[in-house]
């Protein structure tokens, strides 16, 4: 977009608290064996431990998670991985999510001089529709699932003496680890 002499970009950003959100779910729901503390998510994911001690305070106050008290504590998925959804961890830590105010929950009719008059306002209702379905649609064990096959493509979910030879050892090492996790997952919550 050009604006004057200067180019100006814009984009619609997630916020750094949406996006560590997401970040200490995962590594919760990749630690299904026991508590993981946020001290480990602090060294793991390279994120502020005072920021995600808020973080955490938001997850569990919604039921996202639960504390573990003790020299093992930390923190555990309250739910299964694959009934925890990027919408519900978002909003937990932001509130609704809406792109322009008329759009959202909290939005006041009436309190807008351009509404029913608006060109632009069925067009933000259909992209927060989308944006809810797909973070609705993103589950925890989707997300940690997206991230295997993204770390296996770059070698990274393999040592050195281990890497898969054909696609089809690759698929059957994920299946192994998902079915692993899940069980795990079972464990824990009993």
């Amino acid at each position: 977009m050009q604006v004057g002499n200067h180019r100006h970009t814009s984009t619609m950003r997630s916020s750094a608290r949406a996006h560590y959100a997401l970040r200490l779910m995962t590594e919760v729901a990749r630690n299904p064996a026991g508590p993981i503390s946020l001290a480990e998510v602090s060294r793991k994911q390279g994120m502020p431990l005072p920021f995600l001690e808020q973080l955490a305070a938001a997850l569990r106050k919604a039921g996202l998670i639960t504390a573990v008290r003790g020299a093992h504590g930390g923190y555990l998925l309250a739910r299964p991985g694959q009934s925890i959804t990027a919408l519900e961890i978002i909003s937990a830590v932001e509130g609704e999510i809406a792109p322009v105010d008329c759009v959202s929950i909290s939005y006041s009719p009436g309190s807008c001089p351009k509404e029913g008059d608006c060109g632009s306002q069925q067009l933000w209702k259909h992209v927060k529709q989308s944006i809810d379905a797909v973070l609705a649609d993103a589950t925890l064990d989707k997300l940690l699932q997206d991230q295997t096959i993204a770390a296996m493509a770059t070698g990274a979910a393999w040592g050195e003496d281990d890497n898969p030879a054909t696609p089809e050892e690759g698929y059957q090492w994920q299946a192994e680890q998902k079915a692993t996790h899940s069980q795990e997952v079972a464990r824990a919550q009993v």
